[in-house]
């Protein structure tokens, strides 16, 4: 048998610093899509808040426009059917803003 000569460990290096970067090429790869991840739950997070706080606004809106409608007292005098939706007013004003202090 001929003797062959075994191929050293410098004849190598090569292989390992090509394994060894494309692996630290995975761990970034897959850092920056975790990162890529987490900034789009922010985005979403943030909108949703957005939302949120318009919605509440647009709802204490309501509530003082309808406070308003409910204050104001009938022109005409009060009798038979007038007096009931009167009533019925304040009933629902009392019911409204005992629900809201809640």
């Amino acid at each position: 048998m001929i003797n062959q000569p075994h191929p050293s460990f410098n004849s190598q290096k090569g292989a390992v610093v090509l394994l060894i970067s494309i692996v630290l090429l995975v761990g970034v790869t897959l850092i920056t899509i975790f990162a890529a991840r987490v900034g789009i739950i922010d985005l979403r997070i943030s909108g949703n808040e957005y939302r949120h706080k318009e919605s509440k606004a647009a709802a204490h809106a309501a509530l003082k426009t309808t406070l308003i409608y409910m204050r104001v007292p009938l022109a005409a005098p009060l009798h038979g059917r007038t007096a009931q939706m009167f009533q019925l007013r304040t009933i629902c004003l009392a019911r409204l803003v005992a629900s809201h202090m809640l």
